[in-house]
């Protein structure tokens, strides 16, 4: 399950670089900036993060 979430991490970094050279530089940044907190949210783990979704619910 951590696998997916460094995959996710690796990708989105990617992503970043392309939209920011192809398109736009603040739209990547944006992205850039995003990460932090995605790691930020799924630091236990991203079956953790789904759980604490569904309990907001």
């Amino acid at each position: 399950m951590e696998r997916l979430r460094a995959v996710l991490g690796v990708v989105a970094y990617a992503v970043a670089g392309l939209v920011g050279w192809l398109v736009s530089v603040p739209v990547a940044l944006v992205v850039l900036l995003l990460l932090p907190l995605f790691y930020g949210l799924s630091s236990n783990g991203v079956h953790d993060l789904r759980r604490r979704f569904r309990a907001r619910r």
